[in-house]
């Protein structure tokens, strides 16, 4: 009997995967009445700064919501936002349109659809092209066939779905739009130079330390065409976004070479960022290992799936090096755990880049087609616990996934959803997509390997985890309070012995 998969066109196929993508990407919506992210909330700040005041401050839109931001930067008296511009310029037509012409406001009840509307296109949209990308260099280098078809979509899932490329697809961070931005210009490379270089240029403009990454690639583009023409291509494609960036610069600060990094308001950051070059030293053994394997924010803990990148082979090679070079970059930044957050976030322009190579060592060890079904499963089963409950890891938790995701993944305290779904219930249709896609990819070879992912992910999960200090106990009934289950958090609080619940404070403290 012919199976769906086997029936439907691979172009259906296709398809249906970047289609499963996007909706459960933009199935979650992270927002919080009683949280606002500084990272994120800065950000909302300055595009209404520009369309609702016709300034770069964001005195006004932070006294209007009475908040406070330690992701600002302070000159002659106003403060700004201390972000690279790219995603919040990216947004603002879309933010005119919802407010100008369909009446949007910026107060509640409004305010969280606005945000999943800027979300959904300047994260979400961008990040499945990203996914999209990755597929088309994967066939480019590898030419059609079966096999290379398989794994391009294997790159693809890999992506959009089972790493932290997906979370931060889902946050109104810079790291999705940059790292779809890279990938988008890679694929670019060898039709049109002039609009890789501008994509690889519009990736600094969202993310200022990608411009390694960038750099990066255009000694690629000299190395692979040994054509000094065909590099300075790419290097005027990225002017445009440069000359945005240097003009942001001077209407902020009065000088086109001076970054909101230099005016850091925060007396911790400013400390940070005054080290080295804006925070950037040179990287240390803590460091490599942290990023690479560490429980707090290891890329390969957190996706093993992408350690199959170093089987690669000749073809995976530039990816490697492009991966190897950004990773050092980052690990000679002093702040790489990056606060309260998942993985590690500042890696993630990397992971389009391992996933292609991963995806390429099932063409050059097609033996590896065996495993690889689990570490996906894996990987996709860890993603979706950091996205599915609350995507920002307290400061405290030597291992979040363990001492956070997993237990309020255990305890029902779910994520907000455009369905309105809460508890269990909001799983169900992000697991249904999973398993019509599992359908039309048709895993029947890769059944049992699947179980084995998913047998290792419920190990994980079971496996008790005693949460050894005050702060740690504290964050995690905070965060499942912030995500809407005070209750839960409380309960959550009176298991463990010698603590009591505050509940107008949301805080759970050792009794006196």
């Amino acid at each position: 009997m012919t199976s769906l998969a086997e029936s439907l066109r691979p172009t259906t196929v296709r398809r249906s995967l970047f289609c499963t993508v996007f909706l459960l990407l933009s199935y979650w919506v992270h927002f919080w009445p009683t949280f606002h992210a500084a990272n994120e909330s800065i950000r909302l700040y300055f595009v209404q700064a520009v369309v609702d005041y016709g300034s770069a401050s964001v005195d006004e839109p932070r006294q209007r919501y009475g908040m406070t931001n330690v992701d600002k930067a302070h000159y002659q008296g106003h403060d700004y936002m201390d972000k690279a511009p790219g995603l919040s310029l990216l947004v603002i037509p879309v933010y005119w349109i919802a407010t100008r012409i369909f009446g949007m406001s910026t107060e509640f009840p409004d305010l969280p659809n606005l945000s999943y509307l800027l979300l959904l296109f300047g994260v979400v949209i961008p990040g499945t092209l990203g996914a999209y990308a990755v597929y088309r260099v994967i066939q480019s280098r590898a030419g059609p066939s079966k096999a290379v078809e398989e794994a391009a979509l294997f790159g693809a899932i890999i992506v959009g779905l089972a790493s932290p490329y997906a979370l931060y697809c889902t946050l109104f961070f810079g790291h999705g739009p940059a790292a779809a931005l890279g990938a988008m210009s890679i694929a670019m490379l060898s039709r049109q130079r002039y609009v890789a270089g501008m994509l690889a240029g519009a990736m600094v403009l969202v993310d200022t330390p990608a411009a390694v990454l960038a750099f990066g690639l255009g000694i690629w583009v000299l190395i692979r065409t040994r054509s000094l023409r065909a590099m300075i291509e790419f290097g005027i494609g990225g002017i445009p976004p440069i000359a945005i960036q240097l003009a942001y610069n001077t209407w902020l600060f009065d000088s086109p070479f001076t970054f909101a990094y230099a005016h850091k308001a925060s007396g911790d950051l400013a400390t940070i960022h005054a080290q080295g070059l804006f925070g950037f030293s040179i990287p240390t053994i803590e460091r490599l290992y942290g990023l690479s394997f560490g429980s707090e924010r290891g890329l390969f803990f957190h996706a093993p799936v992408l350690l199959l990148a170093f089987f690669g082979g000749p073809r995976a090679k530039p990816f490697l090096v492009l991966s190897l070079l950004y990773f050092l970059w980052i690990a000679a930044f002093v702040d790489w755990q990056a606060g309260a957050s998942y993985a590690p976030r500042h890696l993630t322009p990397v992971v389009p880049l391992l996933a292609i190579a991963a995806a390429l060592s099932l063409l050059q060890q097609p033996k590896l087609r065996v495993i690889a079904p689990a570490l996906l499963v894996y990987s996709a089963l860890v993603t979706f616990s950091m996205i599915s409950t609350f995507p920002y890891a307290m400061i405290p938790f030597d291992a979040p996934i363990l001492e956070q995701a997993l237990p309020m993944l255990g305890s029902g305290a779910i994520s907000p959803n455009i369905l309105g779904l809460t508890s269990y219930m909001a799983l169900l249709p992000p697991i249904g997509l999973a398993v019509l896609l599992c359908g039309l990819l048709s895993v029947r070879r890769s059944l049992l390997a699947g179980f084995v992912g998913l047998a290792c992910f419920l190990m994980l999960a079971a496996a008790p985890v005693p949460l050894t200090t005050a702060a740690k106990i504290d964050s995690l009934t905070r965060a499942t309070a912030f995500n809407g289950y005070a209750p839960v958090a409380k309960n959550i609080c009176h298991s463990h012995n010698g603590y009591r619940w505050i509940e107008r404070a949301w805080a759970c403290v050792p009794k006196r």
